[in-house]
């Protein structure tokens, strides 16, 4: 087709005409333009591309303008981020978000993005494993939730009856990305049967900083009503103390406890003797425990 404006090959900025198409009724010349940096064509008029006032970066339609300009790029919601342009359907501008937890995507509008639409994690559960350790470990999480959500549970008072929550795994691909990896690691170790779900503070939330999986040993020592000692500038367990230097816990106890004895005077001095002091304050030992 003849072009009777003669620009065909002629380049605009990023635009680069590549073919006369028509001229409307209203004898206006229409034009095939092409970008020649995302290599998108767009059919532009004869007088806007002479004027420049007009380009094919307009309306979110060339990648250069996406990058430089879209801000929408970066847009979080929960675990999602907005991580690639897609198109302008009939005004909506179609986007791809991605899990930043399992690495999954799908494609959405703003608009449903910004409504959380589609960033429940219900694509993330086709991600999740059904093998060998997944039964046990779902049980954790259903056990863990109901203690800290249910009223009706036996021991309410002790978990969700006193403020201990586990809202920050309400989700439970959440807490699969999370947290299935390292329970592996701690089964493979020490088995399934000693393998538990543990608040590394007792009085703190189920939260990604504050759980851990512990050995039944460990865990039975790390309890609010655990008698936690100061030694060499730590704060341990007493019983950890006791069973790793051979110490009777009753009588250590007793003596930090009930007598006011230093920690180190409970530790150090034997079992079967008492402390007295002179009066320049050297330490003796004399009596037996009674």
């Amino acid at each position: 087709m003849n072009d009777p404006s003669g620009i065909v090959g002629n380049k605009y900025g990023d635009m680069v005409v590549t073919r006369y198409c028509y001229t409307t009724r209203n004898f206006v010349k229409m034009y095939e333009v092409e970008c020649s940096v995302c290599g998108k064509k767009k059919m532009m008029e004869y007088s806007r591309i002479k004027s420049g006032s007009s380009c094919v970066h307009s309306n979110k339609y060339c990648g250069r303008y996406v990058k430089a300009y879209d801000k929408y790029l970066g847009l979080k919601k929960g675990d999602f981020t907005i991580v690639k342009f897609l198109r302008s359907d009939r005004g909506d501008l179609r986007y791809i978000a991605k899990c930043s937890i399992c690495g999954c995507e799908f494609e959405t509008t703003i608009g449903n993005f910004k409504r959380g639409y589609g960033t429940s994690h219900s694509r993330c559960i086709t991600r999740i494993s059904t093998g060998k350790y997944s039964s046990r470990f779902k049980k954790i999480y259903q056990c863990m939730r109901y203690r800290t959500t249910n009223p009706k549970y036996g021991e309410w008072e002790t978990y969700g009856g006193r403020g201990i929550s586990s809202d920050y795994y309400s989700d439970f691909s959440k807490f699969y990305f999370d947290q299935f990896e390292s329970y592996k690691s701690h089964v493979k170790a020490y088995g399934e049967k000693n393998t538990t779900i543990d608040r590394i503070d007792a009085n703190g939330d189920y939260t990604y900083d504050n759980i851990r999986w512990a050995t039944l040993g460990e865990q039975g020592v790390n309890k609010r009503n655990t008698f936690m000692i100061t030694l060499n500038g730590k704060n341990v367990p007493l019983r950890t103390v006791c069973r790793e230097r051979g110490l009777p816990i009753q009588t250590v106890y007793a003596r930090i406890k009930y007598r006011k004895w230093s920690v180190e005077d409970a530790i150090n001095i034997p079992i079967g003797k008492v402390r007295h002091y002179h009066r320049d304050k050297q330490l003796i030992t004399g009596e037996v425990d009674k």
